[in-house]
Formats: structure tokens, C-alpha cells, sequence
């Protein structure tokens, strides 16, 4: 008789460590609780939700803010002969992405539908819950799906939102153990025997209005995403398309929403337990009724002006006659073997294969997957003039030390034999003031911060700078001048395997100028970083080259301490030229490869991780 693994199990020579597993299992499984009764969970939602709404029905739209955004989706759509052209906007600066993204909702008549990775419970967050409530009253029904990976240990109280409004739904996407929120022990038990399903997260962001106007790049739900962070903020992009298009980007949206992964909020164990428990709904009468942070009063009036709407967005949209392609892969993705059967891979390396002339790629993480290496391999031999340039973060400025210190090991062949130059984005570049408006506010108010551990830590950890740091989260790519991709996709290993991404291509080459500026900008020498060859040391660099290449083969450790590599400034007077001009060794002076690190624990934790933390790889 087939006694079943378990028993086989327990009965090895040695059993204690077995019963020390089923124990542990035993104790994690405990941990997630059982199911509570849904007809109680619905009959609570049903009694506590509000079915307010404050239009009068015979005019539902009467309550929207006039937008000229409508007005231009009106002509678009009311186009008679020929295709209908596009209109859109590239979202640099934070301040104005959550203005334009309050703005719309403010003026959305019908429908809202955001997909997000994560959604903070910070002022910026709390800003748009309450903005979303106030659409809901106005008879807007409202869907929104987050990731459950970006909801730990900053997701705001899901159980308010489940009874906010009938006009609210709220998903969350791949829950662990069907919980919203998960602790560390039900984390190591979903890595113990889920590891692939634990890492298939939802990448994807998007904002849908009315089926007609849309946003869609990098920015999450969270204050760092809009320039409101007083430690840390990141340089983002997005893109708002006005046009045909969005019918694509609604569909994808639907897809995901109607996908077994994406589940209500009230369905989930620990959310649906608390529902049942409530008796009020206090915070959200509080948030409806909230006047919103003394900082953000600016922005909430110029979101409702329509002059400022007009002059800062609607008259500065980019007209495209040509194509607009929105791209997003499959929920539940899985290649099967097969990279390119992923929609937003698929285009990319359709796209890059168009590169004759140039390649610009902006991307925060700057570590490719062995199948996106071996296509570069490929362009690189079959046009060995294209000119490819790489924008990303150094480790001053990263907020992933261990895909950067992964990333270190392909730099030679990047920088050698693909001929690719890099530039590494500075943690508080000189033109800072010019990417983040208010910096000033933002640095005034981090001296004010109160004086506590985590302060002090973080400042041993990623050095004490007078502001916050900045970090690029733009992922985004030219091709030859005339094509511009953004979107959602970091370039890296997790974004072609694990991860669901989106983007939207726009083949026009005002938008592809305009975002062709905005990475320039970022690469300049009072900005950025060049990374380059050392000067070579007879003997020493060719035996160097030669370990290093040996130990970069190696799937695990990789503890050769010298780098082929490293970070240069440009001398002070001097003329800025890429790394093979004659001059390039006298106008820079070479840096270090962890430029203003000066031996934190962030470095010696980055060197000590890609010396051992090559198993990380396929999840990076």
C-alpha cells in the first residue's frame, strides 16, 4: 500500500527534521485562518456601503469639471473620413502627473478604470482615495486592481475601501494565500511551495476615463512617484494618449479584471473577516470630508483650472497622425519556453530590430536577461555602427542594490563587446531643481524630520545628503529618432519572465524628439555618470579581464574584487565625449564604480552580494 509522501517523510532514519517541516507547516498553514461564511461578508458590504449619489439623475454628467481634454476626444471621435489621429502628453514632472491624474477624475462622466503595482497609504495616495470617493457619489462606477506584492506593509485599510461606495470595486491581483495582507512566515511558506506563482506579479500600470483618455508608464500610487517624498523621490514617465487607441488599452484592462487572479477585496480571508466586524465607516466619512494636506492645496486648485489645464497639458498635446500601438502581456503570464510569446517582449525586440541608426534606452535597472543579451549580441554584429545608449541608476541613487549588484557582472560585456555606453544617473544630479519642482520644500522639510532609528539608519545606509536622493524609474526607449516606447517594462529578467508589463508605442518623431530630450537631459555631465574601461595597466589588465570574464561564468559566486570598468566625471572646463574619443581619458577623471558610496554598507552589502547572490538572477 502507498503510504503518500508524508509518511515516507517521517519515516527516514533521522526524523527530527522532518517533523521540524511538518511542524513549521503546520504552524504557517494555521496562520491563514479559514474562509469566513461570503453571504455574511456580502450582507455587511450590502449594509455598510453607500449608495450615495449626489447628481440629480435626469443629469449625471452635470456634476463633472468641464475638461478640454473631453473636447479633443469629442473631435477625435466624432472623426468621419480617414483614421482618426491621436493626441498625448509625456508626464515628466511629478507635480504635474498627479495634477492632470486628479484633474481627470475630477472630470470623468461614466467610467474609471487604474491598474496599479502598488498603492501607498501616504498623502498622494489618500488624495486620490478621496477624490475616487467623491466620483462614486457623482455616479462614476470606479474599478481598481492592485498588485498584492505592492500593497505589503503599505496598503491602506482595504476593508473602508470594500464598503466605500456600490459605485467602488476593488481587486487585488494574485493574492498570497488569498489574504490582502501577508506576514513573513505565509511569505516563506508561498516561496516554499509556490515559488513561480509568488513571483508572477502584476507590473502594469493604468489610468482609464471614460473609455477615451488614458495614462499609462512608470508611476505607481505613492508620494516618491510624485515628487512628494522628503527622502527619496523618483524621476518617472508617463504618457497620456488621447484617441483611438485606448479601446485596445480598456480591452487589456477588462482582460485583467476579469482574470481568476484578480479577486475582490471583500472575497479575500483577512479583509472579508474585518468587514464582517465593522459597525461603521467612520475614516471614510472623515477622508470624503478631509479638506487634504496643507501641501497639496496648491495642486488640488489648479487641478479644477481650466486655464491652467489648457495652457500646462491640453494646448502643449502632441499631435500624431501616425501609429499608436498599446501593448500588455497575458495575465497569468508564462512564456513556456518562449520569450517572444509575451506581447510587450514580442514588440520590443520587433522594435529593436528596426534600430539601423540609433537605440536610446532609459531603464532603471540595467540588467538584461541572457535572452536579451544574446539579441544585442545579434544587432551588434549585424549593425556594428548603431549607436546604443543606455541610461540608468547608479548605486547612489538606486533603490535596488541587488539588481544593481548583478548588473556589475555584465558590464564588460555591455561596455567591450556590445559597445554600449552608459551613463549612471546621480543621486542629487545639479539640475535637480529643474526635474523636481519644489525640491527646495522637499529638503527644508527632511532637516525637519524627527530624529528617530530609522532616520539614522537610513542615513548610514545610503549617506547623509542635505535632500532627497533621486532615482530614475523611467523605462522607456527610441528607436532611430522616430519611434518612442514607454511604459512599464524595466528591460530586466523579472520584466521578460515573471512580471506583467504594458506599453504604449507612439512611431511620430515630435513625441520621439520630446522624449529623446528628456534622456538627454538626464545623461549630461552634471547628471550622470559616464562608465567606462579603466585606463589599462599593461599585463595586469589583460589578466584582470581574463579572471573576471572567468568568474562572471560562474551561475553563483562571482569573487573577483577588480572591475574592468568604473564611473567618470568630467573635468571641470573641460569638453564632455563618448569613451572611444582620444581625449575622453584627459577630460574625465575616473570616479570610482561606486561613485559617493566612500565604503557604506551599502556598498560592501553590493559587493558582497554579487560576489554570492548570482542565484537571484531569473527573479531580478
Amino acid at each position: 500500500m502507498n503510504e503518500g509522501p508524508v509518511m515516507n517523510f517521517l519515516k527516514q532514519k533521522n526524523p527530527a527534521p522532518a517533523l521540524w517541516v511538518l511542524t513549521l507547516i503546520f504552524i504557517l498553514s494555521s496562520c491563514i485562518g479559514s474562509r469566513i461564511d461570503p453571504a455574511r461578508v456580502d450582507t455587511a458590504v450590502n449594509k455598510l456601503a453607500s449608495t450615495t449619489v449626489v447628481c440629480p439623475p435626469a443629469s449625471p454628467t452635470a456634476c463633472a469639471l468641464e475638461s478640454p481634454y473631453k473636447e479633443l476626444a469629442k473631435k477625435i471621435f466624432s472623426f468621419s473620413s480617414g483614421s482618426p489621429p491621436h493626441y498625448v502628453n509625456l508626464l515628466s514632472h511629478g507635480d504635474e502627473a498627479f495634477i492632470i491624474r486628479v484633474h481627470l477624475i475630477r472630470s470623468a462622466r461614466e467610467t474609471i478604470y487604474i491598474q496599479s503595482f502598488i498603492w501607498g497609504k501616504d498623502e498622494t495616495s489618500y488624495f486620490i482615495n478621496r477624490e475616487l470617493l467623491k466620483a462614486a457619489r457623482r455616479g462614476v462606477r470606479i474599478k481598481v486592481l492592485v498588485d498584492q506584492l505592492g500593497l505589503l506593509g503599505k496598503g491602506p485599510k482595504l476593508e473602508f475601501g470594500a464598503v466605500a461606495h456600490t459605485n467602488i470595486e476593488l481587486k487585488i491581483y494574485n493574492p498570497i494565500l488569498n489574504k490582502a495582507h501577508t506576514g513573513y512566515l505565509e511569505m516563506l511558506e508561498a516561496a516554499l511551495f509556490d515559488f513561480g506563482g509568488l513571483n508572477q506579479r502584476m507590473h502594469n500600470k493604468l489610468m482609464i476615463v471614460d473609455g477615451q483618455i488614458a495614462i499609462t508608464g512608470g508611476r505607481n500610487v505613492e508620494d516618491k512617484y510624485f515628487d512628494m517624498d522628503p527622502t527619496y523621490n523618483f524621476k518617472d514617465l508617463d504618457i497620456l494618449v488621447v484617441g483611438p487607441v485606448v479601446k485596445n488599452m480598456t480591452h487589456s484592462f477588462k482582460k485583467y479584471w476579469n482574470h481568476d487572479l484578480a479577486v475582490f477585496v471583500k472575497d479575500l480571508t483577512d479583509v472579508g473577516r474585518k468587514i464582517v466586524g465593522l459597525n461603521h465607516t467612520d475614516p471614510v466619512q472623515k477622508l470624503l470630508h478631509s479638506p487634504g494636506p496643507p501641501r497639496l492645496r496648491d495642486w488640488d486648485q489648479k487641478a479644477s483650472d481650466s486655464d491652467y489645464i489648457k495652457d500646462t497639458f491640453s494646448s502643449k498635446a502632441m499631435k500624431v497622425i501616425g501609429r499608436v500601438d498599446f501593448f500588455s502581456d497575458s495575465p497569468g503570464k508564462k512564456n513556456d519556453g518562449d520569450p517572444l510569446s509575451e506581447s510587450t517582449l514580442a514588440a520590443r525586440e520587433s522594435l529593436f530590430q528596426q534600430a539601423r541608426e540609433s537605440l536610446l534606452i532609459q531603464t532603471p535597472y540595467l540588467f538584461f536577461s541572457r535572452f536579451a543579451l544574446d539579441r544585442f549580441k545579434q544587432i551588434r554584429q549585424q549593425y556594428p555602427d548603431l549607436k546604443i545608449v543606455v541610461s540608468s541608476n547608479s548605486l547612489a541613487a538606486t533603490d535596488n542594490f541587488p539588481v544593481y549588484a548583478n548588473s556589475i557582472k555584465q558590464k564588460k560585456q555591455l561596455i567591450e563587446d556590445l559597445k554600449i555606453q552608459i551613463f549612471e544617473f546621480k543621486p542629487i544630479p545639479k539640475d535637480v531643481r529643474l526635474m523636481i519642482r519644489g525640491y527646495d520644500q522637499l529638503a527644508s522639510k527632511k532637516k525637519n524630520l524627527k530624529e528617530n532609528l530609522f532616520k539614522k539608519v537610513n542615513e548610514i545606509w545610503e549617506g547623509a545628503y542635505p535632500g532627497p536622493r533621486v532615482g530614475l524609474h523611467t523605462k522607456a526607449f527610441v528607436v532611430n529618432g522616430r519611434i518612442a516606447w514607454i511604459g512599464s517594462h524595466n528591460f530586466d529578467p523579472r520584466s521578460d519572465n515573471l512580471n506583467t508589463e504594458a506599453a504604449l508605442v507612439v512611431w511620430d518623431e515630435r513625441v520621439a524628439r520630446a522624449l529623446t530630450q528628456i534622456i538627454h537631459r538626464d545623461i549630461e555631465p552634471q547628471n550622470s555618470w559616464v562608465v567606462a574601461r579603466r585606463w589599462k595597466i599593461p599585463v595586469f589588465a589583460v589578466l584582470s579581464g581574463f579572471f573576471e570574464s572567468l568568474w562572471r561564468t560562474f551561475p553563483i559566486f562571482d569573487i573577483w574584487p577588480f572591475y574592468c570598468c568604473t564611473s567618470f566625471e568630467l573635468r571641470a572646463g573641460r569638453t564632455a565625449c563618448p569613451p572611444d574619443h582620444p581625449e575622453f581619458y584627459d577630460n574625465y577623471d575616473a570616479v570610482g564604480p561606486y561613485p559617493e558610496m566612500n565604503l557604506s554598507p551599502k556598498e560592501i552589502e553590493t559587493r558582497l552580494f554579487k560576489a554570492m547572490g548570482g542565484w537571484t538572477t531569473p527573479i531580478l
